[in-house]
């Protein structure tokens, strides 16, 4: 197993370049709104869920730098989530209602890697907060599922 010491480093960049003076683009940054020591907290708790993700995929034999389905979670009151559905439709994410709890999946397919993960991490709890729902984290498919190229 790999370890991923690199996400805290790569949490620290995001957060220091994620300002309304260096804006990323619209998909990378959905929001430009200063980062609190609350959201801070949720994006390092998100990190460290990651990393047992980035594990699993690793173990599995999946090579991270390929690209596969990934699925982010959010959770809340209809009416915001309703919101942040028509957010991720215009950021190109497919989306799909979850009914118990209420919630929502909005996917994609990444190069899941270091990157992605720590800029995920920081965009997905700053979008969470702008409409007041949980971001629960993600999950992604297996590629390789195990099978070397």
């Amino acid at each position: 197993m790999i370890v991923r010491v690199l996400l805290v480093s790569l949490f620290s960049i995001s957060v220091a370049s994620c300002s309304a003076d260096n804006p990323n683009t619209d998909e990378q940054n959905m929001t430009e709104v200063a980062v609190t020591e609350e959201q801070k907290q949720e994006i390092m708790e998100r990190l460290g869920g990651s990393a047992q993700i980035m594990a699993a995929l690793d173990d599995a034999g999946e090579d991270l730098s390929d690209r596969r389905p990934a699925e982010l979670f959010f959770y809340g009151n209809y009416e915001a989530l309703e919101s942040l559905k028509n957010d991720a439709v215009l950021s190109s994410y497919q989306v799909r209602d979850i009914k118990d709890p209420i919630g929502v999946s909005i996917a994609t397919e990444v190069v899941t890697d270091d990157a992605w993960v720590a800029q995920t991490a920081h965009d997905m709890v700053l979008l969470a907060s702008k409409y007041g729902v949980k971001y629960d984290g993600w999950e992604a498919g297996l590629v390789r599922q195990g099978n070397q190229p």
